[in-house]
């Protein structure tokens, strides 16, 4: 039987050489054998491997680094709140501190201008010094440089001026 047995393999060979060769190449590739270790020479072998690490305090060390970034973590929120607060807070002082500015120069041009604060509300609407100034010097342009005189004043009758003696004996009837 063992040369028919050797017979269906020679046979196969001629058949099918690759998938012959695949097996012997995986036996051949097969890790040999490593010699076997006694016990006392595997205890040696796995100090050897062993690292010295105290793995208690390792875990330690980790989960107190766990609780200090649970608690930045919690505190996080309060802290982004604090910010957002102060930012707007920020924002609104340079709001403020930009509208203290226009009208300080606002009030400057209107003082070199010589213009009311009531003129100076109503035209000049700019928000730079150089519009300020051109608004300014229009509306002073436009604006007589003298006071009108006033036409309730004075003598009505035309009789010429009169002192205050004078009126005040004519009030008494005098």
């Amino acid at each position: 039987m063992s040369d028919n047995a050797e017979t269906i393999e020679a046979l196969g060979e001629l058949v099918n050489p690759q998938e012959n060769n695949e097996e012997e190449s995986k036996k051949e590739v097969a890790e040999p054998e490593a010699p076997k270790e006694t016990p006392a020479q595997e205890e040696e072998a796995d100090d050897d491997t062993k690292p010295d690490t105290d793995w208690k305090a390792a875990s330690r060390k980790w989960e107190d680094r766990a609780k200090a970034n649970k608690a930045a973590a919690d505190e996080l929120p309060k802290v982004t709140a604090k910010l957002e607060a102060a930012t707007k807070e920020l924002a609104e002082q340079k709001k403020a501190t930009q509208d203290a500015q226009a009208e300080l120069m606002r009030f400057r041009v209107a003082a070199k201008y010589a213009i009311t604060e009531e003129h100076m509300n109503l035209f000049l609407t700019g928000s730079d010094e150089e519009t300020l100034e051109k608004q300014a010097a229009a509306l002073s342009e436009r604006t007589p440089k003298t006071p009108r005189p006033d036409r309730a004043q004075g003598n009505r009758n035309g009789s010429g001026a009169t002192s205050n003696a004078d009126a005040f004996a004519a009030a008494l009837g005098l």
